[in-house]
């Protein structure tokens, strides 16, 4: 049985600051399009659990090391497990 820890960011940032830096008088910048956020965010958790193993996503910082134990105890008792940790967004606040 494995673990899969994802950190996650729920966006694709590094592409548009890109572009934005690139093209600063570009269509994106004047509209000010400064998105990349992935909204619904993928949902590792589901995906975890269609394929039979435990899933938890994590949004409150000071739940994080509490789901960090229950992932190896699901492990230890026979399943695989994700646990998907939400981080900050850069962009914008949650």
């Amino acid at each position: 049985m494995s673990l899969t820890v994802v950190f996650q960011t729920r966006s694709y940032t590094t592409a548009t600051i890109a572009v934005a830096n690139t093209y600063a008088n570009g269509f994106a910048a004047k509209a000010g399009y400064d998105d990349g956020y992935l909204e619904p965010a993928l949902d590792f958790t589901k995906d975890a659990e269609s394929a039979g193993a435990y899933g938890e996503t994590v949004t409150d910082p000071n739940k994080t090391a509490a789901a960090l134990r229950r992932g190896p105890a699901k492990t230890r008792a026979g399943n695989s497990a994700v646990i998907t940790v939400w981080l900050g967004q850069l962009l914008k606040k949650d």
